[in-house]
């Protein structure tokens, strides 16, 4: 299957969840995991990265069988506002 068949959006969307989601899973190795009754810090990171990772594999694999529209030219300069407004701040 060709890569401008896919679904851009979501292919691109997925690997960004599976991205956040394992550096925050593994991130959180570092710290005392517990259990699910006395929770240590890494618990609850861990566990949601992992969700966010098998959402963001959910979401990358639909990208192959969905076909949606093409991706669009995005808009600099909103981006490079706000973020400069928040870093002035």
């Amino acid at each position: 299957m060709a890569f401008h068949n896919r679904d851009r959006k979501d292919f691109s969307a997925g690997l960004m969840f599976i991205g956040i989601g394992a550096f925050f899973s593994i991130g959180a190795q570092n710290y005392a995991m517990g259990s699910a009754v006395r929770m240590g810090p890494a618990y609850f990171p861990t566990m949601l990265g992992w969700m966010l990772v098998g959402l963001g594999s959910i979401i990358f694999l639909r990208s192959f069988f969905v076909h949606g529209e093409p991706l669009t030219k995005s808009n600099l300069r909103p981006l490079i506002l706000i973020i400069g407004s928040v870093v002035a701040f």
